[in-house]
């Protein structure tokens, strides 16, 4: 196996990979977007795994669209 860690991505139904971890960022994976990498069992939620919950959870939500924003 190479140093870096490749993961899989749960889209849909289908997997795609495999991703560094810098591609994974690229995909939009959300908190519960399912993972899988080796050396788990199953596919786990991203935000399940440590070395990701940083990249799922760390960040704002998005805004909502202009026309839903109140004035203050």
């Amino acid at each position: 196996m190479s140093a870096q860690t490749e993961y899989y991505l749960g889209v849909d139904g289908q997997r795609r990979g495999p991703f560094s971890r810098e591609e994974l960022r690229a995909q939009n994976v959300s908190a519960t977007s399912l993972v899988w990498r080796r050396g788990l069992a199953a596919w786990t939620k991203a935000e399940d795994l440590s070395e990701l919950r940083d990249d799922v959870i760390g960040a704002p939500p998005p805004l909502p669209p202009p026309s839903s924003v109140v004035p203050i």
